[in-house]
C-alpha cells in the first residue's frame, strides 16, 4: 500500500513539473509569432528582411518601431507548403499590436500570422477547436491564450465538467 501512495505522489510531482516546464516555455515564446504560408526565395534567404518587406510593411502604424530580434524558418516544410517562419520581436507590446491588427492588415495576403504555441498548448487548442467554433457561431466568444480557452472576461472556459 505504501508503494502505491508513493507512486501517486511521484505522478503528481511529474504532472506539476510538466505544467511548470510548459509555463516556462510559454513565457520564453511570449514575444514570438509564426508566419504561415510565406514562400521563400532560396535556402539562404534573409528571413528578417523578408518578414520586414512582406509582412511588417502592411502595418504602417508600427512598422518603424518593431525591432526583430530573431527570425528563422522552422522545419523543412512540404512540397506545396513552405516551412513556418518564427519571428521574435523585441517588445511584447509590439507583438500584441501586430496580433491585434493582423486580420485587417493581411486580409488579401496568401499567408497569415499565428501565435507561437508550445506543443502542449497547441494540442489543447486543437482538442477543443470544433466545440469552440460551435460556441463562437452561437454567440459565445472564446479566445485561446495562456494555454486555456477563455471567455470574454478572461475566465477559464471548461468544455466538460469543472475540475
Amino acid at each position: 500500500m505504501r508503494a502505491a501512495a508513493e507512486i501517486n505522489i511521484f505522478r503528481s510531482e511529474v504532472a506539476f513539473c510538466r505544467e511548470e516546464v510548459n509555463r516556462l516555455e510559454r513565457q520564453s515564446r511570449r514575444c514570438n509569432f509564426r508566419v504561415v504560408g510565406l514562400a521563400g526565395k532560396s535556402p539562404e534567404e534573409d528571413c528578417a528582411s523578408l518578414v520586414r518587406s512582406q509582412i511588417l510593411s502592411k502595418f504602417p502604424s508600427i512598422t518603424n518601431a518593431v525591432e526583430i530580434e530573431k527570425c528563422y524558418r522552422e522545419g523543412r516544410g512540404q512540397p506545396n507548403k513552405p516551412a513556418h517562419i518564427v519571428v521574435r520581436v523585441a517588445s511584447h507590446e509590439h507583438k500584441v499590436d501586430i496580433m491585434k491588427q493582423r486580420r485587417n492588415a493581411l486580409k488579401d495576403c496568401p499567408f497569415f500570422i499565428v501565435d507561437d504555441l508550445t506543443k502542449r498548448d497547441l494540442a489543447e487548442k486543437r482538442r477543443w477547436a470544433s466545440q469552440a467554433k460551435s460556441l463562437w457561431d452561437s454567440g459565445v466568444k472564446l479566445r485561446f491564450y495562456s494555454g486555456r480557452w477563455r471567455g470574454s472576461l478572461g475566465e477559464i472556459y471548461y468544455f466538460g465538467p469543472n475540475p
